[in-house]
C-alpha cells in the first residue's frame, strides 16, 4: 500500500514528519539476505512509499562496533519511508567492528542478494555508517570498488585512506560529530587527508552531543546528501528523471511553491531523444520544457535550452552522465521563470 505524507519544509517540524513516516514503518517488514560465504547476514527494508514500477535508490548502513542491524530498525525504518530508498544493513562479520575479516565481501554479495529481491539504481547506491561502520563507509567507499555515489559518516574514528580506487569518480562524503564525542578531535585530521585525497566533503558539527546523540533532522540531511548523489553511468529514467541523448543527459528538478511545499518534477508521457516536458502539481499542467542539443560541430559543446511557465522557485539540475557534470538552473521564488539558452553547458564532446 502507498502511503504518503504532505508536508512543508522546516527543521522544527522534522520530528512531526518522521512520526508521519514511522505508521508506514511499522506496516512494512524487514527481510533477510544470509551471506553463507562470509558467516553473516544482511537486513533490508522496501518502504511502502516507494514506487512499484521504478528503479529505487539504496542506502547500504553500517552499524557500530558491539551493535547490530536490528538495533538500528527503529531509526532506519522511518527514514526509509521518508527517503523513499531501500535500506541494506549487513551484519559485520566480526562483533568487534569493521574491516576485520572478510567484510568487503559482505557490502558486495549483500548488494547482490538485493539486486536479486528489488530493481535498485546503480547510479543512486550511497554508503553510510556510525562509529566503526562510519569510518568503515569511508575506507571502503573510497579504497573498495564499490562504485557509491555518495558517503555519510557519523561520529567515525579515524582510519587511513592512502588512494582511492576508482579514477573516474571520486564519491562526496558528508560527516557528522558531535562536540561531545570523543571521536569529535580526529576531524581536523580526517579532512586534511580527504583534502588530499580530492575528496568533496562537508560537515556538521552540533554543540553539545555525544557518540550517538544528533539533533532532529541529521539522518534524514545525510541520507537526502547522499540521494542527491550520482555515480556516472548511463541514465536510468523514472517518473522523475527524464532521460536525453541515447541516455548519456539526466535531468531532474525540485520545487517549492508560495505555501513552502516542496515537491520534485514529473515526466509527462512522450518526449523525443533531446526533449521532453514536466509537471509540478498536476499531470494535466504542465510546466516545464527542457531539451539538450549536440553543438559540438558549432562550438565544441553540448547545449541546454528550456522554457517554463510559472513562478515558483525550482532547481532544474542536468547531468552528463559519461563524466559527472552538472548543469544547474535555478529560478526564484515569485519570479517569471526566463528562458534557458545555455550555448556552453557541457565542454565533453564528443
Amino acid at each position: 500500500m502507498f502511503r504518503f505524507c504532505r508536508v512543508r519544509v522546516s527543521s522544527t517540524l522534522m520530528a512531526l514528519v518522521l512520526a508521519c513516516f514511522a505508521a508506514a514503518a511499522s506496516a512494512a517488514t524487514w527481510k533477510t539476505l544470509a551471506i553463507s560465504e562470509t558467516g553473516t547476514y544482511a537486513r533490508w527494508y522496501r518502504p511502502d512509499s516507494a514506487p512499484v514500477t521504478e528503479p529505487l535508490p539504496v542506502i547500504v548502513f553500517l552499524h557500530g562496533s558491539g551493535s547490530t542491524p536490528e538495533a538500528w530498525f527503529p531509526q532506519l525504518g522511518p527514514q526509509a519511508e521518508l527517503a523513499g530508498a531501500v535500506f541494506l544493513v549487513p551484519k559485520s562479520v566480526s562483533d568487534y567492528g569493521w574491516g576485520v575479516g572478510r567484510d568487503q565481501v559482505t557490502l558486495e554479495l549483500a548488494l547482490e542478494g538485493l539486486a536479486a529481491e528489488v530493481t535498485i539504481d546503480r547510479s543512486r547506491i550511497g554508503l553510510a555508517g556510525h562509529s566503526s561502520g562510519g569510518a568503515y563507509a569511508y575506507v571502503a567507499g573510497l579504497a573498495a570498488d564499490l562504485h557509491v555515489a555518495g558517503i555519510f559518516s557519523l561520529a567515525a574514528p579515524f582510519r587511513t585512506v592512502l588512494d582511492t580506487v576508482d579514477p573516474t569518480y571520486l564519491p562526496p562524503i558528508r560527516l557528522y560529530y558531535g562536540t561531545e564525542d570523543p571521536n569529535y578531535g580526529i576531524l581536523d585530521p580526517l579532512t586534511d587527508m580527504l583534502d588530499r585525497l580530492g575528496i568533496a566533503h562537508q560537515q556538521q558539527v552540533s554543540e553539545g552531543y555525544g557518540h550517538s546523540s544528533w539533533p532532529t533532522g541529521t539522518l534524514s540531511e545525510g541520507f537526502a546528501f547522499l540521494l542527491a548523489q550520482r555515480y556516472p553511468g548511463p541514465c536510468v529514467p523514472t517518473s522523475t528523471r527524464l532521460c536525453l541523448r541515447q541516455g548519456r543527459f539526466a535531468v531532474e528538478l525540485t520545487w517549492r511553491d508560495h505555501q513552502g511545499e516542496v515537491g520534485v518534477g514529473h515526466l509527462v508521457p512522450g518526449r523525443s531523444d533531446d526533449s521532453g516536458l514536466l509537471w509540478f502539481f498536476e499531470d494535466a499542467n504542465w510546466e516545464l520544457l527542457v531539451k539538450v542539443i549536440d553543438g559540438c560541430g558549432y562550438n565544441g559543446h553540448y547545449w541546454v535550452f528550456g522554457s517554463a511557465a510559472t513562478d515558483v522557485e525550482y532547481q532544474l539540475v542536468v547531468t552528463d552522465t559519461l563524466t559527472g557534470e552538472d548543469a544547474v538552473y535555478t529560478n526564484l521564488l515569485g519570479q517569471r521563470a526566463g528562458a534557458i539558452n545555455d550555448t556552453s553547458a557541457f565542454a565533453t564532446c564528443p
